[in-house]
C-alpha cells in the first residue's frame, strides 16, 4: 500500500500522483484517460484502455475439455490448440463437444495439427443477471418436468430434461466469464450492471443454480432403472410434495434475492425443517423396496434433499440490510 498526500493546484483542483510502478505496469503515458468509479469503500481508479484480445496456445491433452473452460471462464478471445500429431477424430468430437457448453465460442479454422477457437459473442448481449434469471427458469422448469416424467414414467421427457442440462452449463459458463471479467475491469462491470462486490455472491448463486441442474439431471437417470410395479402410491404422493416444496424454495430463494428481502430469504430458511420431514418420510416408503429399487429411489431422494439445500443456500446469502 502507497500513501499518497492531495495538494492543490492554483485553479483550487485537488491532485495526487500516481504511483511510478503502477503507471509503468499498465503502461501509461502523458495524455492516457483513467476511470475514476466511486464506491462506499472509496474511489477506484482503473487505465481506460482500449481492450486488448487474449489469446492462448493449448497443447493437445486428454485433459483438453478442462483446459479450454478454463480459458473461457478467464476471458480468453482466441484459442490455438496444436498438436504435434494430426489431430485425430476422438479429440475433434471432445472439443466440439465441449464447445456446445461455452456460448460464443466457435471453431474458425481447423488443420491436420491445429485448430482455432475464437469467441465470436459480446458476454455483455446477456447481462449477468438476465443471464442468472434465464438459467434459475430453466432450473425450475426441469424440476417440474422431471417430477412430471416420474409420476407417469416418461422417459422421453426425462431424456428432454436431461438436455437442458446443457443450457444451465451454458449459461453457468458465461456468468462466470462475465464476473471474472468485471472483477478487472470495471467499465465492462458498469456495462452488464454489476458491482465487483456482487461477484462472489454470484458466482455462488450461479453454481448452486448449476449443482440443482445436475441433481436434477442425475434424478432423470436414475428413475429409468427402477421396476414401477414395486413402487407404492405413498411414494409418488410423497415425492410431488418434496417437489412442490423445491419449487417454493426456488422461488422464495430467487425473489429474495433479486428483491434483497431479508424477511423473504428468512421465510425461506425456515423451510429446511419441512424438507428433513418429508425426507423422513421417503426414506420410510423405501424400506421395502428391493435392493436394486431401493437404491435407485434412495439415490433419487438424496438429489432432492440436495437440491432444496442448494435453494435455501441462495436464500442465505441475502443478509440484512444495515440499521
Amino acid at each position: 500500500m502507497e500513501i499518497r498526500r492531495i495538494q492543490v493546484t492554483g485553479g483550487g483542483t485537488y491532485i495526487i500522483s500516481l504511483p511510478k510502478k503502477w503507471v509503468e505496469r499498465y503502461k501509461l503515458n502523458k495524455g492516457d484517460s483513467l476511470t475514476l468509479e466511486e464506491r462506499n469503500m472509496g474511489i477506484f481508479l482503473t487505465p481506460k484502455k482500449e481492450k486488448l484480445k487474449k489469446s492462448a496456445v493449448i497443447n493437445l491433452s486428454d485433459s483438453i475439455r478442462r483446459e479450454i473452460t478454463a480459458k473461457y471462464m478467464c476471458g480468453y478471445d482466441t484459442i490455438s490448440i496444436v498438436s504435434e500429431n494430426n489431430i485425430d477424430h476422438s479429440y475433434r468430437k471432445k472439443i466440439k463437444d465441449t464447445l456446445k457448453t461455452l456460448s460464443g465460442y466457435e471453431i474458425v479454422d481447423e488443420k491436420n495439427r491445429e485448430i482455432i477457437i475464437c469467441n465470436l459473442l459480446d458476454p455483455s448481449e446477456l447481462p449477468t443477471k438476465k443471464a442468472m434469471k434465464r438459467e434459475y427458469f430453466v432450473a425450475t422448469s426441469m424440476q417440474k418436468d422431471f417430477l412430471e416424467s416420474f409420476l407417469n414414467n416418461d422417459l422421453e421427457l426425462a431424456r428432454d430434461v436431461i438436455q437442458r442440462d446443457f443450457e444451465v452449463d451454458r449459461l453457468y459458463f458465461l456468468v462466470v466469464r462475465q464476473l471474472r471479467t468485471a472483477i478487472i475491469d470495471t467499465g465492462f462491470a458498469e456495462k452488464i450492471d454489476v458491482t465487483p462486490l456482487e461477484c462472489l455472491d454470484l458466482r455462488i448463486v450461479a453454481k448452486n443454480i448449476e449443482q440443482i441442474a445436475d441433481n436434477i439431471e442425475n434424478n432423470c437417470l436414475n428413475f429409468g432403472e427402477i421396476n414401477y410395479s414395486s413402487l407404492n402410491p405413498k411414494i409418488f404422493e410423497n415425492v410431488k410434495k418434496m417437489s412442490d416444496l423445491l419449487i417454493k424454495i426456488f422461488q422464495g430463494s430467487w425473489n429474495a434475492l433479486e428483491k434483497k428481502d431479508f424477511q423473504k430469504a428468512d421465510k425461506v430458511l425456515g423451510m429446511k425443517k419441512d424438507l428433513k420431514k418429508l425426507k423422513k418420510e421417503l426414506d420410510e416408503d423405501i424400506l421395502e423396496l428391493k435392493s436394486k429399487d431401493s437404491i435407485y429411489m434412495g439415490n433419487i431422494i438424496e438429489n432432492l434433499v440436495k437440491i432444496g439445500e442448494l435453494g435455501i443456500d441462495i436464500a442465505d446469502i441475502v443478509i440484512r440490510p444495515e440499521g
